[in-house]
């Protein structure tokens, strides 16, 4: 599982090809994102290719254990 967060909307190219690598390095990893980037689009994360987005901790940890059982 990867965590990935961005504060910033300038961030989130960044976050794209980081995700972009990690898909090709590890095709079974999950990925994660969250951070007040994506507070006013929250499906946002479906268009950068990660598998979830968690809006607080909390919830990260619930999203986290559905993700890898």
């Amino acid at each position: 599982l990867v965590l990935l967060s961005a504060a910033l909307s300038t961030q989130l190219t960044s976050m794209r090809e980081t995700i972009k690598v990690v898909r090709e390095l590890d095709t079974n990893c999950k990925i994660m994102v969250g951070g007040t980037a994506f507070h006013d689009a929250p499906d946002l994360w479906r268009q950068l290719g990660a598998d979830a987005f968690a809006a607080s901790p909390s919830i990260a940890v619930l999203t986290a254990s559905k993700l890898i059982g």
